[in-house]
């Protein structure tokens, strides 16, 4: 198999990565939502013909993933091109210019991490070990109605082996799907504001 080629030479795996990942039951859906990290944060490549939940997976990391690659570029003035790979064995020399790249990379990546914990500080919703961001909230409101969403938060709080869940979101997205909630057609608004959804009519 032909060696894929890029010129980043590393990248910080979130712990957020790893919880979507342990919520995944197969292994060809694990594999599959690892490569599209991987591919995109080497290659700068999208990924394409994912399952439904691996999908669902990526695109709930989409915005740090993006985040890390736009840093690198930011970083080293370059795209996510090709270079050589380095032979097994070689010890990697580095220079001033390397040196400085990196540092520049690990601030990006440093400020991306702040930001996402920045964002899991605003909390829809949180019972027990689980929450639901307001960004989480968006994104499935962009699908099902506010009053469907939150049937489902209820249901789950009060289901006595939700223990075993690590993940509220796609927890709560499964379970709409398995419920048979009517997908809306309409145009749902997507930035509502923290104050607006609060207020809006259960």
């Amino acid at each position: 198999m032909a060696v894929k080629e890029t010129k980043r030479k590393a990248f910080n795996f979130l712990r957020s990565y790893f919880d979507v990942f342990n919520e995944l039951k197969t292994d060809k859906d694990k594999l599959d939502f690892l490569t599209a990290i991987l591919n995109k944060q080497f290659l700068d490549e999208d990924p394409n013909d994912l399952s439904f939940i691996v999908n669902l997976c990526y695109e709930s990391q989409r915005h740090q993933i993006e985040t890390s690659v736009k840093g690198w570029k930011r970083a080293t003035k370059d795209t996510l091109g090709t270079t050589p790979p380095t032979p097994l064995g070689t010890t990697l020399g580095t220079n001033p210019k390397e040196e400085e790249e990196k540092e520049e990379e690990e601030k990006e990546e440093e400020e991306e991490e702040k930001e996402e914990e920045e964002e899991k500080e605003e909390v829809y919703r949180k019972f027990k070990h689980l929450s639901l961001s307001l960004g989480e909230f968006k994104k499935l409101n962009e699908v099902y109605e506010k009053s469907s969403i939150d049937d489902i938060l209820d249901k789950i709080e009060n289901y006595s082996k939700n223990t075993k869940y690590s993940s509220l979101y796609l927890t709560a997205n499964s379970w709409l799907r398995k419920d048979g909630v009517k997908i809306e057609t309409k145009q749902v608004k997507k930035n509502y504001s923290f104050e607006e959804l609060m207020n809006m009519e259960k």
